[in-house]
């Protein structure tokens, strides 16, 4: 039985929440339905296994075009390129194109923790047919006598917010304003830089501000006219906004003399963690993906009804998806890929995906169980598979090469345990390509 066919997603009729924005952008009448639609959606949501309903999960290995299986590995990029096509028009849109130029320049850089790294705020410029578009980069490198591996992870509150730190400037975003070292819980510079990685952060707002009006000041300004760059603009999406994002910081990260540029890492939370399988999927120089929490329309089985659902996010979050993502959100049995389809774009590079215990909105088993179905690309292209198909213990890092997945204690976060089994994890990975 279909579970999305018992209910109905609203008691009432849904409406476009982007017609309700005027002419003058008052967003008085769309927040009032917004609010009114989420404060249904969200107490109302299942969690209740017996009630999620595990509908069939499409084979990676068969074309959804024909309904053929592919038999030998040298089959599989011709496949891919259908699977990433099917995602690409029904989830997150064409990423940007590249720009004309860009061009990096190192604001000013200190020696931090107790001398054994540097901290740099770095700005990254892209130039496209005479327009301009600039992110701040936060970056901390360790030093070392030979090139380092690095992680690339956008940030929410900013990179003021990431730390304490007075020399970096406090965002001027709409609407962005957050204290200083708001967020610095979510990152353990320290701890990353002793193990011997770079990290890279910006906000996320610095390519796609995250918000129905976003698509104006995002990175498509570089290549759309303004009038292009609507509320109905959804083919335009932040996800890939985001993605493209990731992508330019790598290469501006790998032109660094300290940086190794085969071993950088896309790490991304929540909707970032949408956004990191999303960006390894369509640019194939990054070593590898961790996902964070990043439940529905991520890591998480769209065809599960438990927690946060396709049909929320598509309407809720209209700038995530594209006008195709529809009927699949109302009916995601119809959907020709799932979450497992989505981490398998990454293979033969390694994926991690986490969840925490008291985020069950992002669906912790639908997480788990994509992971174990995305198996079966890496077994066909000679990848090693998980040491168990069973669901792991709290805490338990259940990891292979290729894929990894645990829950832990705790919210909807990142904390210094994820970064701990994120390093766990790469190292293993890392070990056995050397091999």
């Amino acid at each position: 039985m279909n579970p999305f066919e018992q209910e109905p997603f609203l008691p009432w009729e849904k409406t476009v929440l982007s017609t309700l924005i005027k002419e003058d952008e008052n967003l008085d009448a769309y927040w009032k339905q917004w609010s009114k639609d989420w404060e249904y959606i969200w107490p109302n949501a299942n969690y209740d296994e017996s009630k999620a309903g595990n509908l069939p999960l499409p084979s990676i290995l068969v074309n959804p075009e024909t309904g053929k299986a592919i038999t030998s590995p040298e089959e599989w990029p011709a496949l891919r390129q259908i699977h990433l096509k099917n995602i690409t028009k029904i989830f997150y849109g064409e990423l940007p194109p590249l720009p004309e130029a860009q061009e990096f320049k190192t604001i000013w850089s200190k020696d931090v923790f107790e001398g054994t790294a540097t901290e740099r705020l770095i700005s990254l410029t892209l130039h496209n047919k005479g327009k301009s578009h600039t992110a701040t980069i936060l970056a901390f490198i360790p030093k070392a006598d030979h090139p380092v591996p690095a992680i690339v992870a956008m940030n929410f509150p900013g990179n003021h917010g990431c730390l304490d730190d007075k020399d970096v400037p406090l965002s001027t975003w709409r609407d962005q304003q957050t204290n200083r070292g708001s967020g610095k819980s979510r990152w353990d510079f320290r701890l990353l830089t002793d193990a011997g990685f770079a990290v890279f952060t910006c906000a996320r707002y610095d390519f796609y501000p995250d918000d129905i009006l976003g698509r104006k000041e995002s990175v498509f300004r570089l290549f759309y006219d303004e009038k292009e760059l609507t509320p109905q603009s959804r083919n335009l999406t932040a996800i890939s906004a985001w993605a493209y994002g990731y992508s330019r910081i790598r290469e501006m990260a790998a032109e660094f003399p300290e940086i190794d540029a085969k071993r950088i890492w896309a790490h991304g939370h929540s909707r970032l963690g949408k956004t990191a399988l999303w960006t390894i999927a369509n640019d194939p120089e990054w070593a590898g993906a961790i996902s964070n929490c990043s439940g529905c329309e991520g890591a998480a089985l769209s065809r599960r009804r438990y927690g946060e659902l396709l049909e929320g996010v598509d309407h809720l979050l209209s700038w995530w998806t594209t006008p195709a993502c529809k009927p699949y959100a109302e009916n995601p049995a119809l959907l020709p890929f799932d979450a497992h389809t989505i981490i398998a774009m990454a293979a033969p590079r390694p994926i991690l995906v986490t969840s925490a215990k008291e985020d069950q909105w992002a669906d912790p088993m639908g997480q788990f169980l994509a992971v174990k179905a995305a198996q079966e690309i890496y077994q066909f292209l000679g990848r090693p598979t998980l040491p168990s198909q069973d669901y792991p213990k709290l805490q338990e890092l259940l990891m292979c090469p290729s894929l990894g997945y645990y829950e832990r204690y705790g919210i909807h976060d990142v904390t210094d345990q994820d970064w701990t089994y994120t390093l766990r994890f790469i190292e293993q990975a890392e070990k056995y390509n050397a091999q």
